[in-house]
């Protein structure tokens, strides 16, 4: 039996494979032909790691956190709407961020205060920003 790392609960019993017997000696390839062929064999390869972990990764899209320092004018809203994960509500983004600080969401942020904020945004996330939000 076979077991397959990235999918738990799949096993391939290979004693029902059947592979045909090949003799090497029998068969003329050309340099060429053989440089050819091993190259797809390689691509295919690939091509089936990557399906395999892609199906056993988890589609959910990595987040973290930033750390920020309030500006004047500095809101939760507008850190909610430039870091948050436009699919989750936007009071959520907020309740979240005055959770991870200890804040009360009702009262305004002080200019200077040094925030945790949780990033969910790919390509922000990735940047990693130390400033302040875009005012919108």
């Amino acid at each position: 039996m076979l077991t397959l790392r990235h999918l738990p609960g799949v096993q391939i019993d290979l004693s029902k494979i059947h592979v045909p017997e090949i003799r090497f000696s029998d068969i003329k390839v050309k340099a060429e032909e053989y440089l050819i062929i091993t190259a797809i064999l390689s691509v295919t390869v690939v091509i089936l790691s990557c399906a395999i972990h892609g199906l056993a990764s988890n589609s959910k899209p990595t987040s973290g956190v930033i750390h920020v320092k309030v500006r004047q004018g500095d809101t939760l809203w507008t850190y909610a709407q430039e870091y948050g994960n436009p699919d989750t509500y936007i009071l959520k983004r907020v309740h979240k961020i005055a959770q991870m600080n200890g804040l009360d969401p009702s009262k305004p942020l002080k200019p200077g205060q040094d925030l945790i904020i949780p990033c969910e945004k790919k390509t922000i996330c990735a940047s990693v920003p130390v400033k302040s939000p875009k005012k919108l």
